[in-house]
């Protein structure tokens, strides 16, 4: 038998161990740019500079189909402070998982026996500081999705206190803070029933339900359907796709793999394993199980909106990464409430078998993490670049689709010193002068709508070019710059490309086709120093083809 004092000696390293993957993740894979939804926040931060304090017509605005009104208070305040660097949202979303675990481990302090208390928080420490969730971690804009498990715990600790109050002000919060927060309300109720039952005060259900329904009232006030949205599919619509898209949602950040069916099959444990400790609970009278469904409920509703608003997109859309933020407090909640109803020996085997799945998962994840990064810094050096050159191919693919949108943002966002592009292409203004011992410019290829070219790339210290650039310089002597979409991608993202370019390490294909004469020529590119290391091998173009020189 396992002594305790191990028990709580492995605990606290645990603990301790969590948070700081979670911060050597943000630190090595975190990259400083803007992306997706960041650009509607630079908007905002654009039309709000000079004000003391935001606008309340921006701070009420919809961002799809969440009010930001809290985050967006936050990300003000940031930007003032760091000059908007994307990576201090990064460190506030683990600052709000920390705050989140801290408040799991006083609940369960208060409502589990010291060991106990221990054992489960590290095992919920392990979830939510989990790398499966690299997407939230690494994206600035993610910090949103970071709020309402806080709030949620810290509502939870409130009444389990007795307190009513904060926990209403902590669900009006989340409901203003993103969609996902209007769940709260329904989570919470059954904590709410059950501090109503003990202290016999009847007011207390119908004053929750009233504040309620007037949050969620004025949260859809003016709501209008985002445009482009797909319809909304009730759940009677396509019972089986319904299902299979909860499943799906709830049970990826466990998976093994990044397929639905293996998804649904880990969401369908989950659930099982969840709604059997409901059972348990209800027959041994485990009213303090109620508090740790509240995490698993607020997954599940989550789940269920997000079927109902992207079924039609397809099933598959439901291990969007960026949702593991959510779907992780399934197998949170669920985890806490056997350590309630179920026996130790029990216990200890979810929770090696949820270790264990964990680990399969962040090994399947891992791959997938690692070319996001490539794609970041890539896309980095495309907003270094994008007021000054023409080929804008990599800034729509890695970073916002919208090209001329994006250009604009940059632009103004230089305007109030909150982004320094770079203010020349010439590629002596930021040529290190080095060697060309940077890599190898390999080849040419022809293909139906231009050239493609690819090499290997490198910088100082032997480590992968952050991204490649690529000039060439026509038979009039003029020098034009671009920026290869690709650098040094690992094997599963090149399994669509041909076989000769498996190990090639970048790839570009230029969308025009260049005259005769021109000259090619690619460097490394650093996107701290911002500064580009050659790379051996130049090319000239002649006819449909290319010739080293």
């Amino acid at each position: 038998m396992v002594r305790p004092k191990f028990l709580i000696a492995l605990s606290s390293i645990v603990l301790c161990a969590a948070p700081a993957v979670a911060g050597w993740l943000i630190y090595t894979y975190g990259v400083d740019v803007p992306f997706a939804d960041q650009i509607e926040v630079a908007e905002f931060l654009i039309r709000n500079h000079g004000r003391a304090f935001p606008a309340a017509g921006d701070l009420l605005a919809f961002h799809n189909e969440s009010r930001m009104v809290f985050p967006r208070i936050v990300f003000f305040y940031l930007a003032r402070m760091s000059g908007w660097n994307v990576k201090w949202e990064m460190a506030v979303s683990l600052l709000m998982a920390c705050g989140t675990i801290a408040l799991i481990g006083y609940l369960a302090r208060f409502h589990f026996d010291r060991l106990a208390a221990c054992t489960a928080t590290a095992a919920a420490a392990i979830l939510v500081f989990s790398p499966v969730q690299w997407w939230d971690w690494t994206v600035g804009f993610q910090m949103v999705m970071f709020f309402s498990p806080l709030l949620m715990a810290l509502a939870l600790v409130a009444l389990s206190r007795g307190w009513f109050w904060p926990a209403v002000a902590a669900a009006a919060v989340a409901t203003f803070s993103f969609v996902n927060g209007l769940f709260l309300w329904g989570a919470l109720l059954p904590a709410v029933v059950l501090i109503d039952g003990d202290r016999k005060r009847r007011w207390l259900i119908p004053g929750w339900i009233v504040f309620g329904t007037i949050s969620i009232a004025l949260f859809f006030y003016g709501y209008e359907k985002p445009p482009g949205h797909p319809a909304v599919v009730m759940p009677w619509e396509a019972p089986l796709r319904f299902t299979a898209y909860v499943l799906a949602f709830l049970g990826h950040p466990l998976a093994w793999n990044q397929e639905v069916p293996e998804s649904i099959a880990v969401g369908a444990v989950l659930v099982t394993t969840f709604v059997v400790g409901v059972a348990v609970a209800w027959r041994t009278r485990q009213r303090s199980a109620v508090i740790w469904a509240a995490f698993a409920l607020y997954a599940a509703m989550s789940a269920g909106a997000a079927a109902a608003g992207r079924l039609r997109m397809s099933v598959a859309q439901s291990l969007e990464p960026r949702y593991a933020a959510i779907s992780i407090y399934l197998a949170v909640g669920t985890i806490l409430m056997l350590f309630a109803v179920a026996r130790p020996r029990v216990v200890g085997l979810a929770v090696a078998l949820v270790v264990a799945a964990h680990l399969l998962a962040v090994r399947s994840e891992w791959p997938v993490m690692q070319l996001f990064h490539r794609e970041r810094l890539a896309g980095r050096a495309a907003v270094d670049l994008a007021l000054v050159i023409p080929d804008h191919t990599a800034l729509g693919e890695l970073v916002w689709r919208d090209v001329v949108r994006m250009r604009k943002v940059i632009r103004d966002m230089a305007a109030i010193g909150y982004l320094e592009p770079l203010r020349s292409a010439r590629i002596e203004a930021i040529d290190a002068g080095a060697p060309p011992w940077f890599g190898d410019f390999v080849g040419v290829k022809t293909l139906p709508a231009g050239l493609g070219v690819y090499g290997w790339a490198s910088l100082p210290g032997a480590r992968p070019a952050d991204a490649v650039l690529l000039t060439w310089i026509t038979p009039r002597g003029e020098e034009v710059m671009s920026v290869a979409r690709y650098a040094w991608l690992p094997r599963p993202a090149l399994a669509q490309i041909e076989p000769s370019l498996l190990a090639s390490g970048w790839q570009h294909e230029f969308p025009l086709r260049l005259p005769d004469g021109t000259r090619l020529a690619a460097w490394a590119y650093d996107t701290k120093e911002r500064r580009a290391y050659r790379i051996a091998g130049r090319f000239i173009v002649s006819g449909q083809t290319a010739a080293r020189y």
